[in-house]
């Protein structure tokens, strides 16, 4: 019977360890890999939604993993002003087991009056954030980035116009900035983010003077 008992035991516990690598509400029901192995490599964005709205001001970006197509109304006395960008896009990000990153973002823009191309680097550390019941948050759902650096090349053509603009910015120490991915499935192969915020600030009048709220989804595949 102990025998019996000391075997369940073994066949169990593995299980268990198994199930406790599934944080994000699609993650694979078993995996033999753990969240760091299975994040760590380079990741294409395949498809990514942004909103943003506000009083004032609403802003969409829809990437389908070729086209980068932007669009913004802005109220303005009364007016409402829309604008649409669309730019060509590819978008990755590289994951090291010490605690690194690399974004790899370009974004190119063909028109008939303007052609342009900008190139982003941001380079950071990134590590998993806790559990925090405040947030809803469970342990490795969501990944912290912090950058450290970010550079910009932007070459912007305008009829027989040529100028390029190349700019560095650098963080450390308490001024990093730091931002929340919170994990809606991450497989060997393929990791989905979906976040949504919101701010408000009243000046006590009973008047809001700004509040919006944004969503993100995006789908990323392992290179």
């Amino acid at each position: 019977m102990k025998q019996k008992y000391f075997i369940s035991i073994l066949i169990a516990v593995p299980f268990l360890l198994l199930l406790g690598c599934r944080k994000g509400e699609n993650d694979p029901f078993l995996s033999l890999k753990t969240r760091t192995s299975r994040l760590v490599g380079t990741w294409e964005c395949k498809s990514m939604t942004y909103i943003y709205s506000s009083d004032e001001e609403t802003k969409e970006i829809v990437f389908d993993g070729d086209s980068y197509v932007t669009t913004e109304a802005v109220e303005w006395g009364g007016a409402t002003e829309e604008t649409e960008t669309i730019q060509t896009a590819s978008i990755t990000y590289s994951f090291t087991k010490d605690g690194a990153y690399t974004k790899e973002l370009l974004l190119e823009e063909d028109g008939s009056e303007r052609k342009s191309v900008i190139e982003t680097t941001e380079t950071g550390a990134w590590y998993w954030a806790g559990k925090n019941e405040m947030l809803g948050i469970a342990n490795k759902e969501a990944i912290i980035l912090t950058p450290t650096k970010i550079e910009t090349s932007e070459e912007l053509t305008a009829g027989d116009f040529t100028t390029t603009d190349n700019v560095t910015v650098t963080y450390s120490g308490a001024d990093c900035p730091v931002y929340k991915w919170m994990l809606d499935k991450l497989s060997g192969d393929e990791m989905i983010i979906k976040m949504d915020g919101s701010y408000s600030e009243d000046d006590g009048s009973g008047i809001t003077d700004e509040d919006y709220t944004s969503t993100t989804e995006a789908t990323y595949e392992k290179e």
